[in-house]
């Protein structure tokens, strides 16, 4: 598993996934996490569940604790942004993501997907 690394208030912290499900619909949740203090510490949920049934490699993305998320996973080849599909929810908007899974698995260190 490789390691990536993301700016958060002018510290550079080492990060790695971890990929699950959403019970609700099975759509795809993508967990950041850190080992720079604590070992698989939870470093941000960047996807969020909206109750949508999605492909298997879609997500809608949160990047209101990590400004900038979508850009970074974008310039890490981690997939892209789908202009024009937005989920608003508790007064935030939420961007559609495609995710690349053969490149974010490269960086994921637990993958608990159910696979059929």
């Amino acid at each position: 598993m490789e390691k990536l690394f993301i700016k958060h208030y002018d510290e550079m912290c080492t990060v790695y996934f971890e990929l699950d499900q959403y019970s609700s619909t099975g759509n795809l949740a993508v967990i950041m996490l850190t080992d720079d203090v604590i070992v698989d510490e939870t470093f941000h949920y960047c996807t969020l569940e909206v109750g949508a049934l999605l492909q298997p490699e879609y997500a809608y993305v949160d990047d209101n604790i990590v400004p900038g998320l979508i850009d970074w996973l974008e310039e890490n080849r981690l997939g892209y942004r789908i202009d024009g599909c937005v989920c608003f929810r508790s007064f935030s908007a939420y961007q559609l993501f495609k995710f690349d899974m053969d490149e974010l698995l490269k960086y994921t260190k637990y993958d608990r997907r159910k696979h059929s």
